[in-house]
């Protein structure tokens, strides 16, 4: 007798999937999951950022300044991709901005950088012009402290005219004198 009585019986198992898929499987987990469940992230990093709404332009300075100081050097690579992560998206994940950064940064200097960051985006899209608040301030007092030194050299500038006046007209006092 025949091994399989008929096609239908060597069919039978067809219909049914065994075994599990690539989601239910350990090996192929996903580790950036992985990574981001095992980092420290700033709580602020929960706020959502609407990106057209931020003046990307005024930040740029801020992220290179603040990337040098914590590098000890300017690297235009790591603020080429900083600046590719943030235009890439309109709202950019910045738990994986942190994880993507860790490699140019340790964990502690990505976590306050992005902290940093995301503050001055949150605060950039609740302004108009998408400047935010403490970018502003900082310009309003380096304009007051332009201002101030201004007047100062104005002043020195009317005491040295008033010395020299006063010099003039004692001259001219003693040579009529004589």
């Amino acid at each position: 007798e025949p091994l399989f009585r008929s096609n239908q019986t060597k069919m039978a198992d067809a219909g049914f999937f065994r075994g599990t898929n690539s989601e239910q499987d350990n090996r192929f987990f996903n580790k950036e999951k992985r990574i981001l469940q095992s980092m420290h992230f700033s709580a602020n990093l929960e706020k959502k950022v609407d990106m057209s709404k931020v003046n990307l332009d005024v930040i740029k300075p801020w992220i290179t300044r603040r990337t040098t100081q914590l590098l000890g050097i300017e690297d235009e690579v790591v603020n080429e991709f900083i600046f590719n992560l943030l235009e890439s998206e309109n709202s950019p994940d910045p738990k994986k901005m942190q994880m993507n950064l860790t490699g140019f940064f340790n964990g502690k200097r990505a976590r306050i950088f992005m902290g940093e960051l995301w503050d001055l985006l949150a605060s950039a899209q609740e302004n108009v012009g998408g400047i935010p608040t403490a970018i502003l301030e900082l310009k309003k007092r380096e304009i007051q402290e332009r201002k101030l030194e201004k007047e100062r050299i104005q002043a020195g500038l009317e005491r040295q005219k008033e010395a020299a006046t006063a010099a003039a007209a004692a001259e001219a006092a003693a040579g009529e004198g004589t």
